[in-house]
């Protein structure tokens, strides 16, 4: 359940194309959309295998919560496209660095799981 009313902020920050392998270097350093090693990160593996994982949209798991629209189409756009390092789409968002089997995380931020161990969606836009 999600709690609404807690204190909150969006932040927006603008950037050109010249800072934008700078801009991408500061998102990987706060941002994460990868499975942690399991080996290396236990805690922090546990914590995103079972929180941070989107898993509405899976065809084993009807009614497909989070599909909506023609097609039955996810309404949070996963699975997200894969990619060797974050980058930027055509409208300057930005598309984290995933893995194959990175498609269904949801991005977050480290310190707030270590801190909270909860489900915590952070987004750069």
């Amino acid at each position: 359940m999600q709690v609404r009313g807690l204190p909150h902020t969006h932040i927006i920050y603008k950037t050109t194309d010249e800072y934008a392998p700078v801009v991408a270097a500061i998102i990987d350093a706060h941002v994460q959309a990868i499975m942690p090693d399991p080996d290396r990160t236990p805690l922090l593996y546990d914590i995103v295998n079972n929180l941070h994982l989107h898993k509405g949209c899976n065809e084993k798991t009807p009614p497909m919560a989070c599909a909506r629209g023609p097609g039955r189409r996810c309404a949070k756009y996963f699975p997200k496209p894969e990619s060797l390092a974050t980058t930027f789409d055509e409208r300057g968002m930005p598309v984290y660095k995933r893995g194959p089997n990175d498609v269904h995380v949801v991005a977050y931020c480290i310190y707030l799981l270590y801190y909270f161990h909860a489900h915590i969606n952070v987004e750069v836009t």
